[in-house]
């Protein structure tokens, strides 16, 4: 009991670790020098992994940590050869830590009630990021993603993503959520996080959020329920449009090139980066094989070789910038095993519970649009990330339970 109680304690300290991360990214571009604020940040979350390291008598195995391993050790090793060793650390410390939070999921969310203590807290994370939008754009604080568009305030696009995500969670599991309430409110949240996204026109984001309305109602053709969240949706975006009504067409206007005839992919900078970044590796085979030896420090290439400031947007070019065929290997077994894995889950959890089957084929599709999303990058949004693994982890977790009683079944 005393360990199911501070494994309770614990998993509700992550979830506020969690949300003081985004917090902070939602005014991390207020700050011109932000080397206190995210020292600060890490110093947060690797106190808390090191205290529940501490905490814990045993770590239980995952095939899993051995991949996490190896992705964390070629980091370091590849890490010492960068020419800018300040940058490099900050950036790969945003890349390892959320790591460990797929280790502490795995440990702590030992059941489905463990889960959805998590879960019933994301209307928490909508909540604060619908707030702090409105009060953005009622008294005009802080910044625009793009011209004439939505302001976000001083949200890295970081910050966005968990809100971006919650939704997808919320969207499958508000029904466990036993209070009505909360419930009612995670649905609210829910919708009014969408609408804002729609109308910032992040494409990415809208274009995950809008997949995760469609697999749930693939899932879920519940025509109540479809009819419900339709009816809530159009009210809210009624009240939405008669305040932001100037700010969305405003916002299409400047957006209107990426959708006329003349638009190609291939002219965009996110395209070329990439060819940019090979460019750079490909006469060496030690590069290819091992990367550039400058983790996370695409930028200064950038500027040197081809004069322009930016750094890459795709994750999987800046894996192989960083580690080469060997860590974008690494980083894509990674995700091709948790598809795997959660599908094996999904199957064999037919025979016991629809309700799990129901919860691994949710865990497919955030997975499933994680990796999509990362052709936009991600891999260094420490909040993000951290929240992601804790929640997959936990997954993982369920599904160990699920092989357990499967086998249990077989045994004679």
């Amino acid at each position: 009991m005393k360990i199911r109680t501070k494994n309770n304690k614990l998993i509700k300290i992550a979830i506020l670790i969690i949300l003081v991360n985004s917090i902070i990214e939602s005014f991390l571009l207020k700050f011109d020098n932000r080397t206190f604020i995210i020292s600060a940040q890490f110093v947060l979350n690797i106190s808390f992994i090191i205290g529940f390291f501490l905490s814990q008598k045993r770590i239980l195995k995952s095939k899993v940590n051995p991949i996490l391993g190896a992705i964390i050790f070629l980091t370091i090793c590849t890490s010492l050869f960068s020419s800018n060793k300040i940058l490099t650390f900050n950036f790969a410390l945003k890349f390892i830590i959320p790591f460990f939070f797929w280790i502490i999921g795995f440990n702590l969310i030992e059941n489905r009630k463990k889960l959805d203590i998590l879960i019933k807290w994301l209307w928490v994370f909508l909540l604060y990021f619908v707030i702090y939008i409105i009060v953005c754009n009622v008294f005009s604080i802080g910044e625009r993603y793009y011209k004439n568009g939505l302001i976000i305030g001083y949200y890295s696009l970081n910050g966005i993503y968990i809100p971006c995500f919650s939704i997808l969670i919320i969207l499958f599991n508000y029904h466990r959520i036993p209070n009505k309430l909360i419930r009612r409110l995670s649905i609210l949240s829910m919708i009014m996080a969408t609408i804002i996204f729609i109308i910032l026109l992040k494409r990415t984001l809208v274009l995950t959020i809008l997949a995760g309305y469609v697999f749930y109602f693939l899932r879920n053709s519940d025509l109540i329920k479809v009819l419900r969240l339709s009816f809530i949706a159009m009210i809210t975006l009624f009240c939405f449009s008669i305040f932001f009504s100037n700010k969305i067409e405003s916002l299409v206007s400047t957006r209107v090139s990426r959708f006329n005839k003349d638009y190609t992919i291939t002219n965009e900078g996110r395209y070329k980066e990439n060819e940019m970044l090979y460019d750079l590796l490909k006469d060496s085979y030690f590069k290819i094989l091992l990367g550039s030896g400058e983790v996370f420090n695409d930028r200064v290439y950038f500027s040197n070789e081809y004069q322009i400031t930016r750094q890459a947007h795709n994750s999987f070019i800046r894996v192989l910038w960083n580690g080469g065929v060997i860590g974008l290997s690494l980083f894509l077994f990674f995700y091709l095993f948790q598809l795997y894995a959660l599908n094996k889950f999904r199957l064999k959890s037919k025979r016991t519970s629809i309700q799990l089957s129901n919860l691994f084929y949710m865990g497919l599709i955030f997975v499933t649009l994680r990796f999509i999303n990362e052709f936009s990058s991600g891999i260094t949004y420490l909040s993000y990330n951290a929240f992601s693994y804790l929640i997959i982890g936990g997954l993982f977790r369920q599904g160990i339970q699920i092989k357990k009683q499967y086998i249990k079944q077989l045994t004679p």
